[in-house]
């Protein structure tokens, strides 16, 4: 069986070059140059291996020096005393118990402070999938998505959501067919209808509002206030300096009828850097106003990262984790946002879609 993995790790499509291949182990480079160590361990060494490649390295050394302080040796293949016997390594909860230490989600090993908090009893309860009762950002074909209102409801209604918030984009960002108010008001006539047959489940009225090079949005207060929820985003103008850039952020945050910023940095994995913003000031124009921030689950994305994110929460910001999804199936993308919340050590009653529609409303109002 172990020889049968290595193979078909070497031999899958996609494989440009076969760095190394040995009996229990394969190091491959694939087409898109990303290297990819494929290693067969025994059951009862499964756990330890487990625990040992999916923390970081600091994470690892941290444990290691709590087994050495207890005369005994941890390594990938398992919990050992000095005469080699075998005190853990099937699971991971096995290993973390035999260390003294509460167990530690894999989205935690990273050795900023969850093995002190392990030792103490104060991991936090990280927030689940299952516990998001609504995505609140998302576009359709009225702008530049590909699937229309009623199957993205549909298919968010079906995913067992309580509400989801259609943002299609505001009238500035024209390559994204950006919608000007007249537009949105036939919109939100088909979003009644939706309504009135999906009940209880609900279609906001939302927006993805484009903050504007001199930090003024694409629609005044008054309209601005018959949305149910306002996502507020950089999309334009990212040659501006720092401080500018940070301007516009914080200016938008201090509108009343904005209610979260959408993905802050507007990064994009491998094509485009963050916007350099002052982080510190807009998580306190965040907490100053009462506005939330977003963790955007596009795969692009994944913006906020877990620093900010995990910053966010220490100063009390809400986060709304969202798909930023452009067709049905990208609806999934939620769960790339939650692993980033994760990662930021975020329980549920940090995240404002895990409340329900009543108590969400209400926040946002």
């Amino acid at each position: 069986m172990d020889q049968r993995v290595i193979e078909a790790t070497s031999g899958c499509p996609g494989v440009a070059q076969v760095r190394e291949k040995g009996q229990k182990r394969a190091s491959v480079k694939l087409v898109d140059g990303v290297q990819v160590d494929v290693r067969v361990f025994a059951e009862e060494e499964y756990g330890a291996a487990l625990v040992y490649f999916t923390g970081s390295k600091d994470h690892d050394i941290a444990l290691r020096t709590i087994a050495i302080g207890k005369g005994l040796k941890l390594n990938e293949y398992g919990l050992f005393t000095k005469e080699g016997g075998r005190l853990a390594g099937e699971t991971e909860e096995g290993v973390y118990e035999k260390l003294g230490l509460s167990y530690i989600e894999p989205e935690l090993r990273e050795n900023r402070g969850e093995v002190e908090a392990a030792s103490e009893g104060g991991l936090p309860r990280l927030v689940r999938a299952d516990e998001i009762r609504g995505d609140l950002q998302m576009h359709t074909v009225w702008s530049d998505g590909t699937a229309d209102l009623e199957a993205m409801a549909t298919a968010a209604k079906g995913r067992g959501y309580e509400y989801m918030a259609v943002t299609d984009h505001s009238f500035s960002v024209r390559v994204a067919n950006g919608l000007t108010e007249e537009r949105f008001r036939r919109q939100w006539k088909e979003i009644d209808d939706l309504n009135e047959r999906m009940k209880p489940f609900r279609v906001l009225k939302a927006v993805e509002l484009e903050i504007r090079a001199d930090g003024t949005l694409d629609f005044g207060r008054e309209f601005l206030d018959e949305f149910d929820i306002v996502g507020a985003s950089l999309h334009q103008n990212f040659k501006q300096d720092a401080d500018k850039l940070t301007e516009r952020a914080v200016k938008a945050l201090s509108q009343p009828s904005v209610d979260f910023l959408c993905h802050p940095t507007n990064r994009l994995i491998g094509r485009r850097e963050p916007n350099p913003l002052d982080r510190d000031r807009v998580i306190s124009a965040a907490r100053d106003n009462g506005k939330m921030l977003e963790i955007d689950g596009e795969p692009k994305r994944l913006d906020m990262d877990e620093d900010w994110a995990r910053k966010a929460m220490e100063e009390g910001v809400p986060i709304v984790i969202d798909s930023d999804a452009h067709s049905v199936s990208e609806l999934d993308n939620l769960l790339y946002g939650v692993a980033v919340a994760r990662r930021s050590w975020l329980e549920a009653g940090h995240v404002m879609n895990t409340k329900g529609l009543g108590a969400l409303l209400k926040a946002v109002s």
